[in-house]
């Protein structure tokens, strides 16, 4: 994942609850604190620089996010590790002028695949977080659906966002409104919403009690200003996923590079 914040802190706590594995980089040794202090994987650094390319092992991460507030960066990241990951496993927040609807934005050959449904930006994402909105997970069953979960939730991308979800065999897939969805019962879907979207609207094992909230007060340090310490330097070393994955689906694993917020 590239760019720490609030909201990327919440992701990869909850990815981490769902045993994906997960690296954030950033350029601010501030803004990275919550996240080792949490003991969270990270990376200290310019994720575009020779240092990044030559000390930063990805070989077990499958899908990069970009998720700062600049969208252009986010789109030169993206480009820039097409070779690393392969442009299909590439992906960056939507950018304003997606969610807008303005036409004006980049082709998708300069950029990453929008992740979540086109609402989702930066400001967005961080609005609904102060608001309450937490990360939740839900498992389907012969039962309940993905259309059950649907209408249970209301409108995707205004009421709730999809965030991606994990297989029976432990392949990560990441939702992006570019890219269709297909869902078997044994999944377990990764969702972002208010607490009172839970499944059913109760506090289940399966949804709300599942629940990911972040420390905001220790979040909110990732805006402090830059410590003295050595850039470039990887904290943790995750070990290697699972590399099993249903053939329909995409495996992915997060990895947080680059410039912050």
């Amino acid at each position: 994942i590239v760019g720490a914040s609030s909201w990327s802190m919440a992701l990869a706590q909850a990815l981490r609850k769902l045993k994906v594995d997960v690296i954030v980089a950033d350029g601010s040794y501030n803004r990275l604190k919550p996240l080792r202090m949490d003991g969270i994987n990270v990376f200290y650094g310019e994720i575009l620089s020779e240092h990044a390319h030559h000390t930063l092992d990805v070989e077990h991460l499958s899908h990069l996010l970009c998720a700062t507030d600049n969208d252009y960066y986010n789109a030169l990241v993206c480009q820039a590790q097409n070779e690393e990951f392969g442009h299909h496993r590439t992906f960056q927040l939507p950018t304003y002028m997606e969610s807008s609807g303005d036409n004006k934005q980049l082709p998708l050959q300069q950029r990453g695949y929008s992740a979540f449904s086109s609402e989702a930006t930066f400001e967005q994402l961080h609005q609904w977080l102060q608001s309450g909105w937490k990360l939740q997970t839900t498992k389907l069953t012969s039962t309940f659906d993905y259309k059950t979960l649907q209408t249970e939730l209301g409108t995707e991308g205004q009421d709730w966002q999809l965030i991606g979800g994990v297989s029976p065999r432990g392949g990560f897939w990441l939702s992006s409104s570019e890219k269709t969805f297909q869902s078997d019962p044994g999944w377990t879907l990764l969702y972002f919403a208010p607490p009172a979207k839970g499944r059913n609207g109760r506090n289940s094992a399966n949804s709300a009690n599942s629940a990911t909230e972040v420390d905001t007060d220790s979040a909110d340090a990732a805006d402090g200003k830059e410590s003295g310490a050595e850039k470039g330097t990887p904290h943790s070393t995750p070990s290697k996923p699972d590399s099993a994955e249903p053939a329909n689906m995409n495996r992915a694993a997060f990895r947080r590079g680059g410039l912050g917020a």
